[in-house]
């Protein structure tokens, strides 16, 4: 996941010099903000280990998270594609036939895949940003 230059400015140290985390910053596992914890630790919640500084890795940033659209519509297309290859091989065993249904079989599964992982990323940002907008609402 990249990140986002805005938030590489805003970064702050603590009275002993060690950096924050950058504002927007949850725990990729239950969402728990750490945006005024240490770079690299343990989410308080969940005990999940984070390290921002190399690879982002237990960390999760919601408003860098894109729909998936790419890999949906590879997904769908490979899925056709494997069908109508299929639907080939009913009517006339080809060898060629047999080898390109193998390889859209595998793409669309693949796609398929990732495109689950990446909708449900999606969805789950979605959810901490309308949690945090409708935080925002509420009057203090």
């Amino acid at each position: 996941m990249p990140i986002d230059p805005y938030d590489i400015q805003q970064w702050e140290t603590t009275d002993d010099g060690s950096e924050l985390n950058p504002p927007n910053t949850y725990c990729e596992n239950c969402a728990y903000d750490l945006r005024l914890l240490r770079i690299v630790g343990a989410c308080p919640e969940c005990g999940q280990a984070y390290n921002f500084r190399s690879g982002e890795q237990g960390v999760f940033q919601p408003h860098l998270v894109e729909p998936p659209v790419f890999d949906i519509f590879a997904a769908v297309s490979c899925g056709l594609l494997f069908l109508w290859l299929a639907s080939g091989l009913v009517q006339a065993f080809d060898l060629w036939t047999l080898i390109f249904t193998g390889i859209f079989g595998y793409l669309g599964w693949t796609f398929g895949r990732q495109a689950h992982q990446r909708l449900r990323r999606f969805l789950r940002a979605q959810k901490i940003i309308n949690r945090l907008i409708d935080d925002a609402d509420e009057p203090s």
